[in-house]
């Protein structure tokens, strides 16, 4: 009887025991998974970010091209041309590139360079000498503007 009241107070240690050792394993798991699904969430972050920025750089790089197009369509006045330029632009827009507006409007040098004054309105962009774009918010190249001044 006695043995039989030691074996069941023993059982009951090993079950305490047990139990512990399961809600620490438990708790172990759920911090592993915890951190798991952080982990991922930072390696996507991580992968956007560094999409927009090779996106970023690709773009910087295709704008000067861009540019020549624009020039080109001034004076060759072509269809086929305005097409292939328009469908560039919309490729990029639908990849967040957009064009900064700046004609006729106050002079923000957050978004322009100011290259050269000319009668005008005072503080106003009067003329666009190289369009300026923004991608996702961030201005990736400022407008070269000429902006007006009283006489």
């Amino acid at each position: 009887m006695v043995e039989r009241i030691m074996r069941e107070k023993q059982k009951s240690k090993i079950e305490k025991s047990l139990e512990k050792e399961v809600k620490e394993m438990e708790g172990n798991w759920k911090r592993a998974v915890a951190d798991y699904r952080n982990l991922e969430k930072r390696v996507l972050d991580e992968r956007q970010e560094h999409y927009k920025y090779s996106l970023g750089f690709f773009i910087q790089r295709i704008l000067p091209a861009i540019d020549n197009l624009e020039r080109a369509k001034r004076h060759i006045k072509d269809n086929g041309l305005d097409m292939a330029i328009t469908s560039l632009l919309n490729v990029l827009q639908d990849e967040g590139l957009e064009e900064i507006d700046v004609l006729n409007k106050e002079f923000d040098p957050q978004f322009c360079e100011c290259i050269d004054f000319k009668d005008g309105e005072e503080g106003k962009v009067v003329r666009v000498v190289e369009k300026g774009y923004r991608l996702g918010g961030r201005v990736i190249r400022p407008a070269k503007v000429i902006i007006g001044r009283q006489g």
